[in-house]
């Protein structure tokens, strides 16, 4: 409804290098429903997204290939 990107701005895709603290949207599908943004990690709508680490490692991933945030969710 309205005008989303008058309000937020359009997202633009980028190679730029990510860095602990970045804001993020967090695109999805919850649900199987039509596409959302996350731009909050709190129901209260206080906290805004953000990587909180980048260049990490897990077990069995490539080296240095994973960012985390906690930004709020819902499994598609």
């Amino acid at each position: 409804m309205g005008n989303p990107e008058a309000t937020w701005g359009e997202p633009v895709p980028t190679t730029k290098p990510t860095a602990a603290g970045d804001p993020i949207w967090f695109i999805q599908h919850p649900g199987g429903r039509e596409k959302e943004a996350s731009i909050y990690e709190d129901d209260d709508h206080a906290v805004p997204c953000k990587l909180d680490a980048v260049d990490q490692s897990i077990k069995g991933v490539a080296p240095s290939s994973q960012n985390f945030y906690a930004c709020d969710s819902e499994g598609g």
